[in-house]
């Protein structure tokens, strides 16, 4: 509920999304826990579904936080810097802090499609849950080519990551912001006193 309400660049914005990682990964143990037991992996099992449902409530909650990080990323950089912070300085811990939400943010989204398919193929609509994969396999496929393959390239590669990493990892992220998934879907249906995000599924 903070996430709702808080500047995505605050430090308190950072610590709600460090705090709601750990909350998923707690809830994707819990869910091992329970299919283990009971022999079920169906999504929305009656053993798993309430946690099925706190995990796709989670991936809706990142949703809606990549766009209001998104939107205060292009008015930080499109703005005078005195506009909205007292100096540089203060404008750069904003900015690091608000690339670093999106990085927590969207560590969990790749959690929750790692460790819960099931229930995002289940629960989203095709298209939505097309374009997430496609986000999300896109890094997957950063990382195998940027990945070093001989301890010769493993040196150089150690070299130039300190240079270099910080803005690999920005373009990363920057790139999966500009993903579909992340820009779209951000309309809903009204079914009586339900407010239903368009991704998700009919039926869900």
């Amino acid at each position: 509920l903070l996430m709702a309400h808080l500047e995505p660049s605050s430090v308190r914005f950072l610590q709600c999304c460090s705090r709601l990682r750990c909350f998923l990964h707690w809830t994707l143990e819990l869910i091992r826990e329970s299919v283990a037991s009971g022999g079920y992996s169906a999504a929305f099992h009656e053993l798993t579904a309430p946690l099925d449902r706190l995990v796709l409530a989670i991936v809706l909650q990142c949703h809606r936080a990549f766009s209001r990080c998104s939107a205060v990323l292009i008015e930080i950089e499109s703005s005078p810097a005195d506009k909205y912070f007292p100096s540089i300085d203060s404008r750069q811990k904003n900015y690091r802090r608000l690339f670093r939400a999106t990085l927590e943010l969207r560590e969990i989204v790749m959690a929750a499609y790692r460790g819960r398919n099931e229930v995002l193929r289940a629960a989203l609509s095709l298209q939505a849950y097309e374009a997430l994969q496609a986000g999300l396999e896109e890094i997957n496929n950063q990382k195998i080519q940027g990945a070093p393959k001989s301890s010769h390239r493993r040196s150089s590669m150690s070299r130039a990551s300190a240079s270099g990493g910080s803005g690999s990892k920005e373009a990363s992220l920057r790139a999966f912001m500009a993903n579909s998934w992340v820009t779209g879907f951000h309309d809903v249906d009204i079914d009586g006193n339900l407010v239903i995000p368009e991704q998700v599924a009919n039926g869900q």
